[in-house]
């Protein structure tokens, strides 16, 4: 074994010279020679003429393709961008969509999935250009066109406009985005060789002071590299060229021109980002973005692919192409088995709210997420009626809805589908809408008016519907992890006399490191004496416990949750057949309800909270030397 032992003294030189070295070629390799070693000046970029680009003044091709990387997850990053260089690609182009960016006024997001920082110094890592799409519209089959819905809840918004609201918006996003992207440029030493201005305005057209308005946005704040636009071949003064894929780019190609493939590779719109059409009449699109692009959905060779590879090997007088990267290995899911699910009636309690309002809200005016209001998933709206008749929605359901009487279902409103009998019945019941958002469209003269929800009023026989009760169901990851880390179901067989041999199933949930424990109640066994019991048991282990008794005849939960302290505990057994306070159970000066009565047939489960899972089984243990 040879020991080095370099001195202190020279330790700080040699670590400068290692990170000067390191630096020259980083430089050298990344700046100075990105296309088959010569080296660029970077004083000109890309420019045009009337019949082809140039960079630096010599001909350029653009062989470009898409690829988002808001729609492939971060870890097949590489794997896509080095099957478009293997497949003759020079250049990559990317939409920036404002709404997941910007989910919120002053809340920004360029983190992990959305580091476009990340994504373009990858590129430039693996030897290709980025034309850069930063909108602020960028349509992309995206909700909204990409744009934030808490754009709407300006009543007078004109989106796409130089009114005011939507200027000072766009302002504020770009004032975040461009300073990253600015040190990025061709100029600069980066990749990007283009930036478009908007996105196909030329379909929408309403202020002739809006393009200038992005131009002067983009620029002022440090944009130095071509600028272009994009537009559909029927609002272009030339038009496309007619035929299948590869025929069209030899074609494009024969002529000397510049093309972009657009998608290269499609990937997903995750979770609920997928927008809508408009016409001939609304449509909800697909979370699949496949869109028959070269590189499939999951990130497969197509023969489309490798044709396009041979066409462009032909225009290719450079270096060969990059050997094909290997496939990566695939297998199928696990059968799915749900041990367990969660009502909607019982997800309630986990939902922002519920918002109180007199006539009903859309998704957009929700008082909620800072009070940016709700961008997508399903609103529940509630209210009482005494009788029953023909419910009308006069088109102000947003997209459509689930109507319940008492939880009871009893129809579906949807587009052209406006009317529906609720049933006679006596004394007040309650009336819900559970409305779903299939996504705002995303093009189009009307992204002003894609408010969702309840957006006017809903009529019970002519008279509107008021006093709602309005409860958020988002479907955002922070509120799935309130459900459920992960679940396990317990089955314990319980083999007493007295029990009948029941089988009970105890649902064990661990979540936001406690973990809960839901004890059903059966009709011949009830958990409150062995409680008692077991409660001081694990007390003197020193866990923590606390109690839920979820109330089945009113779907109620009244709440005792908390450390339990054995001296609070009533003085006698509980037993609740006469029916008792569960401050008899717990009578803690804090969160302690103050509903006075339940009963046995009203109880539908307990459910306790541990501090830790090691609590939990200490309380198992000790509830099972009770019972036998």
């Amino acid at each position: 074994m040879v020991v080095l032992r370099i001195r202190n003294v020279h330790k700080r030189k040699c670590v400068l010279i290692f990170c000067f070295s390191v630096a020259v070629v980083i430089t050298y390799r990344y700046l100075g020679m990105p296309r088959g070693g010569q080296r660029i000046s970077r004083k000109i970029g890309l420019s045009a003429n009337s019949s082809q680009f140039t960079m630096e003044g010599k001909p350029f091709r653009i062989l470009g393709g898409s690829i988002h990387y808001f729609r492939v997850p971060r870890a097949y990053w590489r794997d896509r961008l080095m099957k478009m260089k293997a497949c003759g690609i020079n250049t990559l182009t990317t939409y920036v969509p404002w709404s997941l960016h910007q989910p919120q006024r002053g809340v920004f997001n360029f983190h992990t999935q959305l580091d476009l920082e990340a994504y373009i110094n990858l590129a430039a890592e693996l030897g290709l250009w980025v034309i850069l799409r930063p909108g602020p519209y960028i349509s992309s089959e995206l909700d909204l066109g990409g744009l934030p819905s808490w754009l709407l809840q300006d009543g007078d918004m004109r989106v796409r406009t130089t009114y005011p609201g939507f200027t000072e918006a766009v302002n504020i996003f770009f004032d975040k985005l461009i300073p990253k992207v600015v040190p990025l440029q061709f100029k600069k030493g980066g990749p990007i060789i283009a930036v478009q201005v908007e996105n196909e305005y030329g379909s929408f057209a309403k202020d002739d002071t809006y393009m200038p308005f992005i131009k002067e946005a983009l620029q002022s704040r440090g944009i130095s590299e071509l600028l272009l636009t994009s537009d559909n071949h029927n609002t272009l003064k030339s038009g496309g060229v007619d035929g299948d894929v590869v025929s069209t780019v030899r074609e494009i190609l024969r002529r000397g021109m510049s093309i972009n493939l657009y998608m290269f590779h499609g990937g997903s719109s995750f979770g609920f980002i997928s927008g809508g059409l408009a016409e001939p009449s609304y449509k909800a699109l697909v979370p699949s973005y496949d869109y028959d692009a070269p590189l499939s959905e999951a990130g497969e060779y197509t023969q489309k692919y490798h044709l396009l590879r041979d066409l462009f090997s032909q225009f290719n007088r450079g270096e060969g192409f990059p050997d094909l990267p290997v496939l990566q290995h695939k297998e199928a899911y696990e059968p799915a088995i749900m041990y367990q699910h969660l009502s909607l009636w019982d997800a309630l309690s986990f939902t922002e709210g519920p918002f109180k309002s007199d006539m009903p809200l859309n998704m957009e005016n929700l008082p909620m997420n800072n009070k940016n209001g709700q961008s997508h998933g399903y609103t529940l709206y509630e209210t009482t009626i005494t009788s029953g008749g023909v419910l009308t929605s006069g088109d102000n359901v947003k997209d459509r809805a689930l109507v319940f009487v008492n939880k009871s279902y009893i129809g579906l409103f949807k587009r052209r589908n406006l009317e529906l009998a609720v049933p006679d019945g006596k004394g007040q019941r309650t009336l819900s809408l559970l409305v779903e958002n299939c996504g705002r469209v995303h093009q189009g003269r009307n992204l002003d008016k894609q408010r969702k929800g309840l957006v006017g009023d809903i009529l019970l026989n002519n008279i509107p519907l008021r006093e709602f009760t309005i409860y958020s169901l988002e479907m955002k990851p922070n509120f799935i992890y309130k459900f459920v880390d992960f679940k396990r179901t317990i089955h314990f067989v319980l083999q007493n006399n007295s029990l009948e041999s029941n089988v009970f199933a105890l649902v064990f949930t661990r979540l936001l490191g406690k973990c809960f424990l839901k004890l059903p109640v059966s009709l011949l066994f009830s958990w409150a004496s062995s409680l008692y019991m077991a409660i001081p048991v694990i007390h003197l282990l020193n866990c923590q416990v606390g109690i839920k008794v979820l109330c089945l005849s009113t779907g109620s939960t009244w709440d005792a949750t908390g450390p339990l302290d054995p001296s609070r505990l009533s003085t006698s057994p509980v037993h609740f057949s006469t029916g008792v306070s569960t401050r008899s159970l717990c009578s803690r000066s804090k969160k302690v309800t103050t509903r006075s009565v339940l009963r046995t047939r009203q109880i539908l489960a307990w459910q306790l909270t541990f501090s830790d899972s090691h609590h939990l089984l200490y309380f198992l243990y000790a509830v099972c030397l009770l019972l036998f």
